[in-house]
């Protein structure tokens, strides 16, 4: 089910979606992961369901997470977005799931790759959606704390990220 709520896009979202449009876009995420298999809470069933990676690909599903809002001037509010990144990796080897997190990392780098209709960098166009800087800390990597519970066979890490937002208010 898409967005059923006839609301305006918060700056949370618009920098939200640019995150998932920036990871799905990327051409190692895209032959690692899959399109496919990047979650995003857009309305899909998958969305919901338990995190079962296939033999062949992992999942990965991020959730936004807007935290800390307070004053900044009196016509703007800073605050955070944090995003949670679920990571289903089909191996009982811990470097995939390391590994797999570093891409995303890398896919999210500041001077990633820009809107190919404007040139504007990532960072650039996360400022223009109302991101304080546009430079995302990875502040907590992605681990699973219970390697050895169940299920067993692949891990269930979860990982998050943050960035300042300045949020106008009219």
């Amino acid at each position: 089910m898409p967005k059923s709520l006839k609301t305006p896009l918060s700056v949370w979202t618009k920098i939200f979606r640019r995150i998932v449009a920036q990871l799905e876009t990327n051409a190692d995420v895209r032959r690692v992961v899959g399109i496919d298999n990047v979650l995003s809470w857009t309305g899909k069933a998958a969305d919901y369901q338990p995190l079962v990676p296939t033999a062949t690909a992992p999942l990965v599903r991020l959730s936004p997470n807007p935290s800390g809002v307070d004053w900044y001037s009196p016509d703007a509010q800073a605050g955070n977005l944090g995003v949670m990144i679920e990571i289903a990796v089909s191996s009982t080897c811990i470097d995939d799931v390391v590994d797999l997190w570093d891409m995303l990392v890398t896919a999210l780098l500041p001077d990633g790759i820009p809107i190919p209709a404007t040139g504007v960098s990532f960072s650039q166009d996360l400022v223009g959606l109302g991101a304080e800087t546009g430079e995302i800390v990875f502040s907590d990597p992605a681990f699973d704390r219970q390697p050895a519970q169940e299920p067993q066979g692949y891990f269930l890490a979860q990982g998050h990220f943050r960035l300042s937002t300045i949020r106008p208010v009219h």
